[in-house]
């Protein structure tokens, strides 16, 4: 059960008004797209702090380690009650619209952040971005989507997923919106989340039910897909078999279409002529026919199967977008689920109303051994230690501002090299620059010293191991300080001191380190002109040298520098 925040009501400024935790009727609900979020609560009407739960005003608080931020859009009140909602992401997000747009080039997801994000107070920054390598041109028509549609948008055509990252200042204000966008959720990649092998939904203990339905109202067993400017794929050929050997899905050169071939035996049309198919045209905006088959033949795999829908009634406290393992023994055969949380409703005043949504389900194999095997197998897989070795080709000091070095990563399983089997982020101080096997460093952008730290996360989301190292740009100018053994002001001629250069590079005191004839001093007299007798006689070289009354008439400066040899 998570515990009841103390709840920080801000406002319209961002300003702390009152801190409280006597609130009810309270619920957060939040949702995989975006990892957004609403809030509603009540309080009594004729408590002090009902005064600033009204609209405009902000609410933030801090949950399970997970920071939130809301304005205030709802507010309704009687005799008894202040009643509000609010809502997560920054009214700008919400409510700024976008203009149309078309890239004149294959532009990165940063580059066109940076385009729709250009103006106004924004506070969303780029943090994790695991499609940074990609780039694809795209258009944007109309006028009427807002900035927030607009991302969600932009994270469609790039397979990507995208999570607001809210982190909150010392004075419980909107310090930053951190966005970090992950590749879509997959059999290869989990996108938002983790895969959480640890936890196990289960009938009877925390799922109430488990519903299960299937209908092919809108199944098709065949695609025609078109790309931009009427774009067809007939010098696209694709054979794929299952692995008996039979045939899956097919595409022949000039016929410009793609047929699920076992789909269609399944559900065979029996109307018109085209061999039992049932086909849809399709969309999707590329000049590349390769890619236009590739996207169209997912669609496909997703069109010719019949659509499931698995409603799940239970609840355990998981992460927006964790995968876990669902299993309802009450069926004949077992059945076994891999489901992904996509809602959560949690009640901090009456944890029994919590309530999840689930969706990506999957129908694993109905086996009970296998799976409570698979479970164990995780768990120890989880228990093996990783290790992380972090390399660097040139050192990690720099010297002035010069240079730069390539620091890696190796991780370990006991002693097998499994770094291509695992994701490494890097961080700079604690702030995310990349994710990779391999950072480039250069000492232009580390001002004395800088913390690079690489985590490494396994195939189900988890910190497996970290490791950091720190790089330094020393400052290796020379500076030469002077200091006198008796003063700097003389009376009555009667009194002489010595002038003792001290050179430093950095914070080291080099001075030992310099040949005596290094040193060249210098006398100026009072009105700015050089003493060429003074000089031509102390023109040797010396670290330190002796000035009396004598050689000065009211005021002289003396100047020390170093010089090569």
């Amino acid at each position: 059960m998570l515990d009841k925040p103390m709840l920080a009501v801000l406002d319209n400024n961002d300003r702390l008004q009152c801190l409280t935790d006597e609130y009810f009727d309270s619920c957060l609900h939040t949702f995989l797209q975006g990892t957004a979020a609403f809030f509603t609560c009540s309080v009594l009407q004729t408590a002090e702090i009902a005064q600033y739960f009204k609209v405009g005003n902000k609410l933030s608080f801090v949950s399970n380690e997970v920071s939130y931020h809301f304005d205030i859009t709802k507010m309704s009140k009687n005799e008894k009650l202040v009643t509000i909602q609010a809502d997560s992401l920054t009214l700008e997000l919400r409510n700024e619209f976008a203009s149309e747009y078309k890239a004149s080039k294959a532009m990165t997801f940063k580059q066109y952040l940076d385009v729709f994000l250009f103006a106004g107070d924004n506070p969303l920054v780029m943090g994790i971005n695991e499609v940074s390598d990609k780039s694809l041109q795209a258009e944007w028509t109309g006028d009427s989507d807002s900035v927030l549609a607009r991302l969600f948008s932009l994270a469609n055509k790039f397979d990507a997923e995208i999570e607001f990252e809210t982190v909150l200042n010392k004075h419980w204000g909107l310090d930053k919106v951190r966005l970090n966008v992950y590749r879509a959720h997959s059999d290869k990649y989990q996108g938002i989340g983790r895969k959480r092998t640890d936890i196990i939904m289960e009938y009877g203990n925390n799922v109430e039910t488990v519903e299960y339905e299937e209908n092919i109202d809108d199944l098709k067993t065949a695609i025609l897909p078109i790309g931009t400017d009427g774009l067809l794929i007939g010098n696209v050929v694709i054979d794929e078999k299952d692995k008996n050997g039979n045939q899956l899905f097919l595409s022949i050169k000039t016929d410009n279409y793609i047929r699920a071939v076992q789909s269609r035996d399944r559900f065979r049309s029996k109307m018109g002529s085209f061999d039992g198919y049932i086909a849809k045209r399709w969309s999707y905006e590329t000049t590349n026919e390769n890619v236009l088959a590739g996207q169209a033949l997912a669609e496909l795999k997703k069109l010719c199967e019949p659509k499931v829908t698995v409603t799940i009634k239970g609840y355990e406290y998981l992460g927006i977008g964790d995968t876990v393992l669902v299993q309802n023994t009450a069926y004949v055969p077992t059945l076994n689920l891999s489901a992904r949380i996509s809602e959560q409703e949690i009640y901090f005043d009456d944890p029994s109303k919590n309530a999840s949504t689930f969706t990506n389900v999957e129908i694993l194999k109905s086996q009970v051994d296998q799976s409570l095997l698979d479970r164990v197998n995780a768990l120890i897989e989880q228990t093996k230690p990783y290790t992380l070795s972090l390399m660097s080709d040139n050192g990690v000091t720099f010297k002035n501002s010069e240079g730069e070095t390539t620091l890696s990563a190796i991780v370990y399983n006991g002693t097998q090299v499994i770094t291509p089997d695992v994701t490494v982020r890097w961080y700079k101080d604690d702030v995310w620059v990349k994710t990779g096997y391999s950072l480039e460093v250069k000492a232009s952008d580390i001002n004395d010293k800088a913390v690079y730290k690489a985590i490494v996360i396994d195939t189900n989301g988890k910190e497996r191991a970290t490791q950091d190292v720190t790089v330094f740009n020393v400052d290796e100018t020379m500076e030469i300080v002077v200091k006198s053994s008796n003063g700097l002001l003389f009376k009555n001629g009667v009194i002489q001191t010595t002038l003792n250069a001290i050179v430093y590079r950095g914070k080291n005191d080099i001075t030992a380190l310099l040949d005596a004839n290094q040193f060249k001093w210098t006398k100026v007299l009072s009105d700015g002109t050089p003493d060429e007798d003074w000089n031509s006689r102390h023109a040797g070289g010396t670290k330190s040298i002796t000035v009396t009354a004598s050689d000065i008439y009211r005021r002289a400066t003396f100047n020390c520098e170093i010089v090569e040899i």
